[in-house]
């Protein structure tokens, strides 16, 4: 399952893109699937591969707008086991600064969590506000998260990349 690529590609991502090449193989495998192929799936891979399967599944989404990063962060907060995940997976790559800001958003939605519903944001004025905010961070933490996962991806390509042997 690891990103088939030539040595001269591999050099010329930038260390932001080069964790969505590698993520890219298993999108197929899991898009529009049941939950059972995906935990198949994500038990297949390697600990850097669920690492970085774990970062794209929750960023991919909650990136698109303040009210998907919102609903996004609850429904994972109240999944005590796919949080964990998440947190283990950005430590893996030292993404520090986007797992502390997770933890505050998950204490600031507490009274949510679990009840998160599409629309909330248009409901409530404060919540929007305080949420658009917390979203600005995100969209920060989680592009310097893509930095340092290129980085760790450069420094263990065999855990990501399977180099072909003659470039075309």
């Amino acid at each position: 399952m690891k990103r088939r690529m030539g040595r001269s590609e591999f050099d010329a991502l930038a260390d932001e893109e080069l964790g969505a090449a590698c993520f890219a193989p298993v999108l197929p495998l899991i898009r529009a699937k049941p939950d059972s192929i995906k935990q198949e799936v994500y038990r297949s891979l390697t600990a850097g591969q669920r690492a970085l399967f774990m970062y794209h599944v929750y960023v991919d989404h909650a990136k698109h707008s303040a009210e998907q990063f919102y609903w996004r962060t609850a429904h994972y907060a109240a999944q005590p086991n796919a949080w964990a995940e998440l947190h283990r997976g950005l430590n893996v790559f030292g993404a520090t600064g986007l797992a502390r800001l997770l933890d505050r958003t998950k204490a600031a939605l507490a009274d949510r969590i679990g009840d998160a519903a599409p629309g909330d944001l248009d409901k409530d004025e404060v919540l929007s506000g305080f949420v658009g905010a917390l979203y600005e961070e995100f969209l920060r933490c989680s592009a310097d998260a893509a930095g340092r996962i290129g980085l760790a991806i450069r420094a263990n390509p065999s855990d990501f990349v399977a180099f072909e042997e003659r470039e075309a």
